[in-house]
């Protein structure tokens, strides 16, 4: 299949998975509006001295606004090649809203309604009696930007702004470990890096405060790595042995070269916003529900030949991750992987990541039976 048939292909796709997940990712806001609606009327029997502070709310509230946040920021805990400004403060307490709405950060909530018809959980509705709907609330001023792109013919520039939005977004409901091994992320995918095809695009890493194992990805080379995916691969290894973590760190760079999460958007894009659900929210949503299977398969494919044919990594060093992940899988009840977002799991959509892709033992299989011809000049893999 020629290159431009698998991209032709991937549009299409693009265009159907964007259209299935919109009622899923409306589903979720109607529901928050209904958790905000029962929650004020809660708070209005409250007695005046009681601080509304200590009151636990049935839905979280976001810490941060897109429009608060500055552009082409990097997260606070990585080194990028170049020196930060007006960093993030992701752990900031948030500031009081005497009206909360939905924002586009909700994608990443764990709201999501466990109804299988698209309609919010009943358990966690409004009272049955009769009330006006709130308005839909004003656009923020980066989600407006970002409707107005066109995501495939993205210059450097707006990607990397792009990438900064998401992040504010990630960070405003995804803690950040500060005692995260961010060298380690940087040396491990340092050579990965040197053989990306997009050279413009400035990596950045971001450890979160998760036990799950987790990474993922954002345009504008926004890497994240949960603190679990260290526990699988090794907490303390020799560099030598990293070729777990290597090949976890370039199925995600392989995300961003491959520009996986603008091309899957941009087939749907337009109907997104007709349903109501704006470019940043759809481009959150892949990490809820993991990219299409060719996307996905396209990632393990680039991080796999780059290990063994240029990285003289061997081919079951290469396919460690892959083993680890599936026994991993087995033990955690998602050997088949798809797993869609679920309230009851206590995951957020973020933690949901690994679980949505494709089974391990299924991509395991695929780069198995792969055929991988060292490079010109190299010896080939062992």
């Amino acid at each position: 299949m020629t290159t431009r048939s698998r991209y032709t292909t991937a549009a299409a796709v693009g265009g159907l998975y964007t259209a299935l997940v919109i009622g899923l990712v409306g589903a979720e806001s109607r529901s928050y509006r209904e958790r905000l609606r029962h929650d004020r009327e809660r708070l209005a029997n409250v007695p005046p001295q009681l601080p509304l502070a200590s009151l636990p709310l049935s839905s979280p509230s976001q810490s941060q606004s897109q429009s608060d946040l500055p552009h082409n920021v990097p997260p606070d805990d990585e080194v990028p090649l170049r020196a930060p400004q007006n960093l993030p403060e992701p752990n900031s307490p948030p500031e009081p809203e005497p009206e909360p709405e939905p924002a586009p950060a909700s994608a990443l909530r764990n709201s999501m309604p466990p109804a299988e018809n698209g309609e919010p959980d009943p358990s966690s509705s409004a009272p049955t009696r009769t009330a006006p709907d709130h308005p839909r609330p004003a656009p923020t001023p980066g989600a407006i930007w970002a409707d107005s792109l066109d995501l495939g013919r993205l210059t450097p520039a707006e990607e990397a702004r792009l990438g900064a939005e998401l992040h504010g977004l990630v960070l405003a409901s995804n803690p950040v470990d500060p005692d995260g091994d961010i060298q380690r992320l940087k040396r491990v995918s340092g050579p990965l890096i040197a053989n990306v095809a997009r050279k413009e695009v400035e990596y950045k890493f971001t450890v979160l405060d998760s036990d799950e194992v987790n990474a993922f990805s954002l345009p504008g080379g926004y890497i994240y790595v949960a603190r679990g995916l260290f526990q699988l691969v090794g907490e303390a290894v020799e560099p030598e042995q990293d070729y777990a973590l290597q090949f976890a760190l370039g199925h995600e760079i392989a995300h961003v070269d491959l520009k996986h999460a603008l091309n899957l958007v941009a087939a749907g894009q337009a109907a997104g916003k007709a349903q109501g659900v704006d470019t940043l929210n759809q481009l959150l949503v892949p990490i809820g529900l993991g990219y299409p299977d060719a996307q996905e398969f396209a990632a393990d494919t680039w991080s796999y030949q780059r290990m063994t044919t240029q990285l003289n990594q061997t081919r079951r060093e290469a396919l460690m991750f892959l083993i680890k992940l599936q026994g991993f899988s087995e033990r955690n009840g998602f050997r088949n992987g798809r797993v869609v977002p679920d309230l009851k799991s206590g995951l957020t959509l973020v933690e949901n990541h690994y679980r949505a892709h494709p089974a391990a033992w299924d991509r395991l299989d695929r780069l198995k039976a792969r055929g991988v011809r060292p490079a010109a000049g190299e010896s080939p893999p062992r």
